[in-house]
């Protein structure tokens, strides 16, 4: 329902010029009345595109422009005026990017399709039942309402969206004026596995992005930009999966933690009883103190060295069903 009202009320055909204000809220106001009315608005926006397709030719393919045709010192002004926003906004990091802007290729030249396509894997085959099925006892993912409500809060702004243009804002002024609970009750679902396909279908989408990797223009470096929606409920989901990844990732595994315990008793009465045999050889002078030396050195050694733990884990035991519900709930945080 959410993305049926942007399209009525937010969508335009490629090409077209921006929707005026009072027109956008008449549409919203007709799209409150009634399901009927919404769909209507729907189907508008469809005819209307298509009918402006049919009137638009497919442009010549240009060479692609290094530069433009502003004026350096307009160029350089546009760039200081965006960084200045990003500044004023609090997103630091994001005005610095913007003293450098990256250079958009144009995806409609087949040259940059080609290689957009030769450098971003497709995929051939679903993934097998058996690998998106839950592992045994483990229960789905319960997201935790406060982390839900902080993810919210903090959220950050200025970013790019995805193929439905939802931005950060979006959501955090859905959550700001009553929608909070329903947002939360899609992350919670996105989490458990609960969610319709077509709607996984949709938010898995990524908005294919082109930037230039030289100056000359000749290498391409592709960029897939996520639905804002996933990239929400990732976040929920990395914050209250963190501790356990932590623990995951930098605690041994059970069984060699405990030969481990056994080799570090082991190695540490060894280098005791290395240690008072050289102290109490070097307190009588013994012509055998360094040769004790040496030995309670290589003690020492080989008691660090059972400390240091040989394996960790390599796969991460959660409810795959959580996985299945975005694929994969942690990957396109932003």
């Amino acid at each position: 329902m959410h993305y049926l009202a942007f399209v009525a009320i937010f969508a335009r055909p490629v090409g077209t010029r921006s929707r005026r204000y009072e027109a956008m809220l008449a549409d919203a106001i007709t799209a409150a009345a009634s399901p009927h009315a919404l769909l209507a608005l729907v189907d508008k926006f469809l005819v209307d595109r298509a009918a402006h397709l049919e009137l638009v030719q497919p442009p010549a393919a240009p060479a692609p422009a290094r530069h433009t045709s502003l004026p350096v010192a307009a160029i350089d002004a546009k760039i200081a005026a965006k960084a200045c926003h990003y500044a004023r906004a609090g997103e630091r990091g994001q005005a610095w990017q913007a003293l450098s802007p990256a250079i958009v290729a144009d995806t409609s030249l087949p040259a940059v399709r080609r290689a957009f396509a030769q450098l971003t894997p497709q995929s051939t085959a679903p993934l097998p039942p058996d690998l998106l099925a839950d592992i045994p006892d483990t229960p789905p993912l319960l997201l935790d309402r406060a982390k839900f409500d902080k993810a919210i809060a903090t959220a950050p702004r200025l970013r790019a969206p995805g193929t439905l243009y939802d931005t950060y804002e979006t959501y955090t002024t859905l959550a700001r004026f009553g929608a909070r609970d329903g947002l939360y009750s899609l992350a919670s679902a996105a989490c458990a596995g609960h969610l319709h396909p077509e709607i996984v279908d949709v938010l898995t989408c990524l908005r294919a992005v082109a930037l230039y990797k030289d100056d000359e223009c000749t290498a391409i470096r592709p960029l897939g930009i996520g639905e804002v929606l996933r990239r929400i409920i990732g976040r929920c989901f990395a914050a209250q999966e963190r501790g356990r990844w932590a623990r995951f990732f930098t605690e041994p595994l059970p069984e060699d933690a405990a030969l481990n315990e056994a080799k570090i008793k082991s190695t540490a009465a060894v280098s005791a009883v290395a240690r008072a045999a050289y102290e109490a050889a070097a307190t009588a002078a013994s012509p055998d103190a360094a040769a004790l030396g040496t030995q309670l050195t290589r003690a020492l050694e080989e008691q660090f060295k059972a400390t240091v733990t040989p394996r960790y884990p390599v796969n991460y035991a959660f409810s795959r069903c959580g996985a299945a519900g975005l694929r994969a709930p942690g990957s396109g945080c932003h």
